[in-house]
């Protein structure tokens, strides 16, 4: 980039700005020296580098660069062997490295990716031996500590004690009556490193000792005792051993940067090329900056651009250059904003290409030009007697002999200078050549002939500033496709000029000026119709965009709660099934022992009725009485004979009587058909037991005659404590292991029916007898 082009377009000016977001000497410099890359590759990943700054940014806030010092110079002093620095460049090298290994772990925390950032972060060296020898010696003012050597803290203890004793020597002096009077003041002080007494002038002599130095006024005079000579010279002689081990210091540490020069100077170079980076992304956060597009064929399309110069005052527009075109021609009214569109342009241009964002809307794009050429102002070199015309043409010369398919021209004021007429043809040629060599133009002017190239030329774009002929202000916005009207003689009429000189102006006017005049301000007034209504058009279809899109949020909303309150709804009816099956499971278990109470208790009564039906029947038969009358029960020695007829007692006695109506609340449920056996074969007793009486319940009320409990051999635990549970089950006749091919041992087999005391004994015999086995 041509240093004349960067000076015209103010890029300095943009570098000095940035500058002050650098937080070291080195960041600053590197600001200041700063350069627009040339190739696309080489700018992508500046850009890469800056957005990923500004994300840090906004996550964890600036890199810590504190401390970071310029050591390069210093570096290269201390290359010869036998180089001493002073502990002040020490203690910059210092904070240098302490800055290293800050930025280090800022960089190596956060969580996103940043892969261009840790690119660098792998290049800053590892110098905490460095900075911990160095933190030792050297303390926060650049003084030498105690702690840097052993020797050093031994010569400063006993200095320090010298100090005192020369001191307290001194104060005794002016405790002896006869010296008194020959004391100015009871002061003790320096004079060449030697402790010193302030005597009176007229007592000099009385005080034997030395005179180093007396007042300006020569009322004082500052003595050193006799007494303390011997103490002063042995304080000399420890204060110069002092400064050698102070030096012998220096140089160790001296030596220590010098085996880490190359770690010290690219430690520079890194936390800089960061420093510069971190500015960059702080300069685009506060100018609202985005990343731009590149593109590689020449064209430009920026948003919303604002030129950064002018901060708040700034007016955005919009510059764009389609693709085909390879000229753009900026017409209209002086102070309109042409020269400051051109500016922005080539200023933006430059930032982009210098890795920065710009300040510009999402969605811009820019181009990279390998040259940026910028003729803007008045050039004329008085020195060289050349006119602004002279200046223009040799500006002009230059970039013609440079200029190729990768330069971006900027001229302002084409043409200018000279007859309008030969200023606008020479202008034409110029254009033409630049179009040939490839180049991409973007040019300012006020001639009606480049107006009318640019309509018959189709790689040519016409362009106007904005001007409102009622008020006669500009907006500054840029029209597209439409030479603009310079309104001269209206901004003449503006800035005061008398009302006859400007119908006298109008006068000297051609006819065929006049009517060109009228029709661009007429397709000036028709283009501002077109943007009205275009404008006008484009608010309703987002009023409609934006009426559709709260209808689908709303929808959508509707959508969420629609399903919201299915969701609801499932919850509570699955909530109160759940808790309805709860209340059945809870009263069918009620039931079921209530009934297994009732059936126990049922058994019990007809063991008690067949014992006593026993005796009767046994009796009965001794007797010889009758067995045959209606309700009689046989004479017979068989229980089970005595319990059938029982039951057949029952139930015509049952029949006998109406059936009671069913009682309201009642619940009905269906017993299940009964299991003829049942596995318990890896249960704990406790789950088992609740199991055997609801299948011996179960068995019982189906009418079946033996269930077969399967609950394996294993230790015999579980055997066990279901056979001692069946010995006492009031439905349980008897039991007994299975045989062979049932089981054997790891079965018991239950005689199901109501227990009969007359056949105790043997129940609990054959109960004993199963429980023995094993």
């Amino acid at each position: 980039m041509e240093e004349r082009s960067l000076r015209v377009l103010e890029f300095h000016l943009f570098l000095q700005g940035l500058q002050a977001y650098a937080s070291s000497e080195v960041g600053q410099a590197l600001c200041l020296a700063l350069r627009p890359a040339s190739r696309a590759g080489e700018v992508e990943t500046r850009l890469r580098e800056v957005a990923e700054a500004r994300d840090l940014l906004e996550l964890d806030g600036d890199i810590p660069l504190g401390g970071l010092a310029e050591l390069r110079p210093l570096l290269h002093q201390a290359r010869a062997e036998g180089t001493c620095l002073p502990s002040q460049s020490l203690l910059q090298v210092q904070s240098t490295a302490v800055a290293a290994g800050n930025a280090r772990r800022f960089l190596q925390k956060s969580e996103r990716p940043h892969p261009h950032l840790e690119k660098w972060r792998e290049r800053i060296p590892e110098l905490r031996d460095l900075h911990e020898a160095l933190h030792s010696a050297i303390g926060p003012r650049g003084e030498i500590l105690d702690s840097a050597s052993p020797e050093l803290r031994r010569l400063r203890r006993e200095i320090l004690l010298l100090r005192s004793r020369i001191r307290n020597a001194l104060e005794n002096l002016w405790e002896k009556e006869d010296l008194r009077k020959v004391f100015q003041e009871q002061i003790i002080t320096l004079r060449n490193d030697r402790y010193v007494v302030a005597v009176k002038a007229e007592f000099k002599n009385t005080l034997p000792g030395i005179i180093h130095d007396q007042s300006q006024s020569r009322a004082t005079f500052f003595i050193e005792p006799l007494s303390t000579l011997g103490e002063n010279n042995e304080l000399n002689m420890l204060l110069q051993d002092e400064k050698e081990e102070e030096r012998r210091i220096l140089l160790f540490l001296t030596d220590r940067v010098r085996e880490k020069s190359g770690e010290l100077k690219q430690a520079v170079e890194v936390l800089g090329h960061l420093d510069l980076v971190f500015a960059k992304a702080k300069w685009a956060k506060a100018c609202r900056g985005t990343l731009p597009e590149l593109n590689g064929r020449g064209y430009w399309r920026l948003l919303g651009a604002r030129h950064p110069l002018l901060g708040a005052k700034a007016v955005p527009i919009d510059l764009r250059l389609e693709p085909g075109q390879s000229i753009l021609i900026l017409t209209g009214a002086n102070a309109g904003g042409k020269t400051a569109a051109l500016k922005t342009l080539g200023l933006l241009t430059l930032i982009a290409q210098s890795g920065v964002p710009i300040p510009a809307d999402e969605g811009s794009e820019v181009a990279v030009f390998g040259k940026v050429f910028a003729d803007i102002g008045d050039e004329q070199d008085l020195r060289e007697n050349l006119s602004t015309f002279s200046a223009w043409v040799r500006s002009v010369a230059h970039i013609l002999e440079e200029a190729d398919e990768a330069s971006l021209v900027l001229l302002d004021e084409a043409g200018g200078g000279t007859d309008p007429g030969e200023g606008a043809a020479l202008t034409m040629a110029i254009l033409d050549g630049l179009h040939k060599r490839g180049a991409k133009v973007m040019v300012t002017t006020h001639l009606h002939l480049l107006k009318a190239y640019g309509a018959v030329h189709p790689h040519v774009a016409n362009v106007s500033v904005e001007f409102d002929p009622e008020t006669l202000r500009p907006s500054y916005r840029l029209l597209y496709g439409l030479p603009g009207e310079s309104h001269a003689l209206l901004m003449a009429r503006k800035c005061g000029l008398p009302a006859e000189v400007i119908r006298q102006a109008y006068s000297y006017l051609g006819e065929g000026e006049q009517k060109t005049s009228q029709l661009l301000q007429s397709l000036e007034q028709t283009q501002r119709e077109l943007e009205r209504k275009l404008q006008e058009g484009e608010e309703a279809r987002r009023e409609a965009e934006n009426l559709r899109r709260q209808a689908e949020i709303l929808w959508h909303q509707t959508q969420k709660e629609k399903e919201k309150l299915l969701i609801q709804l499932r919850e509570e009816t699955r909530s109160e099934v759940q808790q309805a099956r709860e209340d059945l499971r809870l009263l069918i278990s009620e039931f079921k022992a209530k009934g297994r109470t009732d059936l126990h208790r049922l058994g019990r009564e007809i063991q008690s009725v067949e014992e006593r039906v026993g005796d009767w029947a046994r009796e009965k038969s001794e007797e010889g009485g009758p067995s045959g009358a209606p309700g009689a029960l046989p004479a017979s020695d068989s229980p089970d004979a005595g319990l059938s007829r029982l039951r057949e007692v029952f139930a015509q006695r049952s029949a006998e009587k109406p059936p009671r109506p069913p009682k309201r609340g009642r619940i009905d449920y269906s017993i299940p058909s009964p299991k003829r056996e049942i596995n318990l074969i890896g249960l704990r007793v406790e789950e088992a037991i609740p199991l055997v009486d609801k299948a011996i319940d179960e068995a019982f009320l189906g009418g079946l005659k033996e269930l077969e409990v399967i609950h394996g051999a294993g230790t015999g635990r579980l055997r066990q404590a279901i056979r001692e549970h069946l010995q006492d089950h009031p439905l349980v006749k008897a039991f007994l292991p299975g045989g062979p091919g049932r089981g054997g041992n790891g079965v018991t087999v239950a005689d199901i029916g109501p227990a009969i005391s007359s056949r105790g004994d043997q129940r609990r015999s054959n109960k004993a007898g199963a429980g023995d086995k094993p």
